[in-house]
Protein backbone atom coordinates (compact mmCIF):
# COMPACT_ATOMS: atom_id res chain seq x y z
CA UNK A 1 0.00 0.00 0.00
CA UNK A 2 2.86 2.38 0.76
CA UNK A 3 4.77 1.35 -2.40
CA UNK A 4 2.37 0.40 -5.43
CA UNK A 5 -0.88 1.29 -7.21
CA UNK A 6 -2.90 4.62 -6.88
CA UNK A 7 -6.48 5.35 -5.69
CA UNK A 8 -8.16 3.77 -9.30
CA UNK A 9 -6.48 0.23 -8.33
CA UNK A 10 -8.92 -2.72 -7.94
CA UNK A 11 -10.16 -3.63 -4.29
CA UNK A 12 -7.23 -2.08 -2.12
CA UNK A 13 -7.61 2.01 -4.54
CA UNK A 14 -8.77 3.68 -1.39
CA UNK A 15 -6.83 1.91 1.31
CA UNK A 16 -3.90 2.74 -1.00
CA UNK A 17 -5.20 6.69 -1.47
CA UNK A 18 -5.02 6.65 2.05
CA UNK A 19 -1.63 5.35 2.95
CA UNK A 20 -0.26 8.20 0.39
CA UNK A 21 -2.74 10.65 2.02
CA UNK A 22 -0.94 9.60 5.68
CA UNK A 23 2.49 9.95 4.40
CA UNK A 24 2.09 13.49 2.99
CA UNK A 25 -0.43 14.70 6.31
CA UNK A 26 0.82 12.04 8.58
CA UNK A 27 -0.54 14.31 11.33
CA UNK A 28 -3.76 14.68 10.38
CA UNK A 29 -4.47 10.99 11.81
CA UNK A 30 -4.09 12.76 15.30
CA UNK A 31 -7.34 14.09 14.44
CA UNK A 32 -9.36 10.78 14.16
CA UNK A 33 -11.50 9.50 16.83
CA UNK A 34 -10.96 5.75 18.02
CA UNK A 35 -13.65 4.06 16.01
CA UNK A 36 -13.21 6.06 12.81
CA UNK A 37 -9.53 4.97 12.96
CA UNK A 38 -10.43 1.36 13.27
CA UNK A 39 -13.48 0.72 11.95
CA UNK A 40 -12.36 -0.75 8.38
CA UNK A 41 -9.77 -3.07 10.41
CA UNK A 42 -13.07 -4.20 12.50
CA UNK A 43 -15.14 -4.59 9.39
CA UNK A 44 -12.49 -6.95 8.29
CA UNK A 45 -11.82 -9.07 10.88
CA UNK A 46 -14.98 -9.90 11.95
CA UNK A 47 -15.82 -12.30 9.81
CA UNK A 48 -12.24 -14.42 10.85
CA UNK A 49 -13.09 -13.95 14.65
CA UNK A 50 -17.22 -15.08 13.17
CA UNK A 51 -15.59 -18.30 11.72
CA UNK A 52 -12.86 -18.99 14.79
CA UNK A 53 -15.68 -19.25 17.30
CA UNK A 54 -17.72 -21.42 15.23
CA UNK A 55 -15.13 -23.77 14.02
CA UNK A 56 -12.46 -23.42 16.42
CA UNK A 57 -13.52 -25.56 19.62
CA UNK A 58 -9.50 -25.16 21.42
CA UNK A 59 -9.54 -22.81 24.00
CA UNK A 60 -5.91 -21.99 23.78
CA UNK A 61 -5.96 -21.24 19.72
CA UNK A 62 -9.09 -19.18 20.32
CA UNK A 63 -7.19 -16.73 23.02
CA UNK A 64 -4.12 -16.63 20.76
CA UNK A 65 -6.83 -15.81 17.87
CA UNK A 66 -8.72 -13.09 19.82
CA UNK A 67 -5.24 -11.84 20.98
CA UNK A 68 -3.99 -11.19 17.82
CA UNK A 69 -7.41 -10.35 16.38
CA UNK A 70 -7.37 -7.38 19.06
CA UNK A 71 -4.02 -6.04 18.39
CA UNK A 72 -4.91 -5.97 14.85
CA UNK A 73 -7.76 -4.16 15.29
CA UNK A 74 -5.96 -1.55 17.54
CA UNK A 75 -3.26 -1.60 15.05
CA UNK A 76 -4.68 1.90 13.43
CA UNK A 77 -4.71 3.26 17.00
CA UNK A 78 -1.13 2.41 18.60
CA UNK A 79 0.02 3.74 14.88
CA UNK A 80 -1.91 6.91 15.49
CA UNK A 81 -0.29 7.34 19.34
CA UNK A 82 3.26 7.77 17.44
CA UNK A 83 1.98 11.03 15.71
CA UNK A 84 0.69 12.64 19.44
CA UNK A 85 3.00 14.16 21.75
CA UNK A 86 3.70 12.79 24.78
CA UNK A 87 0.79 15.78 26.32
CA UNK A 88 -1.10 14.34 23.92
CA UNK A 89 -1.72 10.26 25.00
CA UNK A 90 -2.50 8.96 28.44
CA UNK A 91 0.45 8.33 30.89
CA UNK A 92 -0.06 4.61 30.18
CA UNK A 93 0.73 4.86 26.88
CA UNK A 94 3.69 7.45 27.29
CA UNK A 95 4.88 4.62 29.57
CA UNK A 96 3.99 1.32 27.05
CA UNK A 97 5.89 3.65 24.58
CA UNK A 98 9.14 4.25 26.70
CA UNK A 99 9.37 0.53 27.58
CA UNK A 100 9.16 -0.29 24.13
CA UNK A 101 5.71 -2.78 24.14
CA UNK A 102 4.28 -0.79 21.51
CA UNK A 103 5.29 1.35 18.68
CA UNK A 104 7.61 3.90 19.89
CA UNK A 105 7.39 7.93 18.18
CA UNK A 106 10.78 7.75 17.25
CA UNK A 107 10.46 4.14 15.54
CA UNK A 108 7.66 4.91 13.61
CA UNK A 109 8.60 8.83 12.52
CA UNK A 110 11.85 7.01 10.93
CA UNK A 111 9.42 5.72 8.59
CA UNK A 112 8.70 8.53 7.48
CA UNK A 113 11.56 9.77 6.16
CA UNK A 114 12.32 10.00 2.63
CA UNK A 115 12.76 7.60 0.68
CA UNK A 116 10.02 5.88 2.78
CA UNK A 117 11.54 2.34 2.56
CA UNK A 118 11.88 1.22 5.97
CA UNK A 119 10.36 0.76 9.49
CA UNK A 120 6.49 -0.91 8.78
CA UNK A 121 5.84 -2.38 11.52
CA UNK A 122 3.06 -0.48 13.50
CA UNK A 123 1.88 -2.37 16.26
CA UNK A 124 5.08 -3.11 18.91
CA UNK A 125 7.96 -2.01 15.68
CA UNK A 126 9.92 -5.11 17.20
CA UNK A 127 10.36 -7.12 13.94
CA UNK A 128 11.93 -3.84 12.12
CA UNK A 129 15.51 -4.04 12.67
CA UNK A 130 15.34 -7.77 11.62
CA UNK A 131 12.70 -6.96 8.73
CA UNK A 132 14.83 -4.08 7.62
CA UNK A 133 18.47 -5.98 8.49
CA UNK A 134 17.21 -9.19 5.96
CA UNK A 135 15.98 -6.68 2.96
CA UNK A 136 12.63 -8.19 3.11
CA UNK A 137 10.73 -5.49 1.84
CA UNK A 138 13.50 -4.64 -0.40
CA UNK A 139 13.28 -8.65 -1.98
CA UNK A 140 9.35 -8.61 -2.09
CA UNK A 141 9.91 -5.38 -4.02
CA UNK A 142 12.28 -7.10 -6.24
CA UNK A 143 10.19 -10.01 -6.86
CA UNK A 144 7.41 -7.73 -7.88
CA UNK A 145 9.37 -6.04 -10.22
CA UNK A 146 10.76 -9.22 -11.60
CA UNK A 147 6.64 -10.48 -12.22
CA UNK A 148 5.14 -6.98 -13.41
CA UNK A 149 8.07 -4.79 -14.13
CA UNK A 150 6.35 -2.06 -11.49
CA UNK A 151 8.84 -0.44 -9.92
CA UNK A 152 8.51 0.84 -5.70
CA UNK A 153 7.69 4.00 -4.85
CA UNK A 154 10.35 4.08 -2.51
CA UNK A 155 12.89 3.55 -5.27
CA UNK A 156 11.41 6.20 -7.71
CA UNK A 157 10.44 8.90 -5.10
CA UNK A 158 7.07 8.88 -6.67
CA UNK A 159 4.50 11.03 -4.27
CA UNK A 160 1.02 10.63 -5.90
CA UNK A 161 -0.58 13.39 -3.16
CA UNK A 162 2.23 15.28 -2.74
CA UNK A 163 1.34 18.16 -5.88
CA UNK A 164 -2.18 18.31 -4.84
CA UNK A 165 -1.06 19.04 -1.03
CA UNK A 166 1.34 22.00 -2.19
CA UNK A 167 -1.56 23.09 -4.13
CA UNK A 168 -3.54 23.46 -1.47
CA UNK A 169 -0.79 25.35 0.45
CA UNK A 170 -1.22 22.90 3.19
CA UNK A 171 2.68 22.44 2.64
CA UNK A 172 5.31 22.87 0.99
CA UNK A 173 6.93 20.74 -1.83
CA UNK A 174 9.60 18.34 -0.65
CA UNK A 175 12.77 17.45 -1.53
CA UNK A 176 12.78 13.98 -1.30
CA UNK A 177 16.36 11.64 -1.76
CA UNK A 178 16.59 8.56 -3.59
CA UNK A 179 17.36 5.29 -1.84
CA UNK A 180 20.69 5.66 -3.27
CA UNK A 181 21.21 9.68 -2.79
CA UNK A 182 23.40 9.90 0.33
CA UNK A 183 23.64 13.78 -0.51
CA UNK A 184 21.34 15.68 1.68
CA UNK A 185 19.01 19.14 0.42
Amino acid sequence: MDNYGTKNTPIFGTQIEAFQGHHELPWTITYRQVCNNIYKICQATFPVAVAGIIVIDDPYVLLWMSTAISFINLSQELHKWTHQGRDQTAWWINTLQDYNVIVTRKGHLAHHKPPFENNYCIVSGHCNSLVDRIGLFRGLEKAVFTLTGNVARCENNERLLEDRVVELGIKRKSATLSRHDNTKN
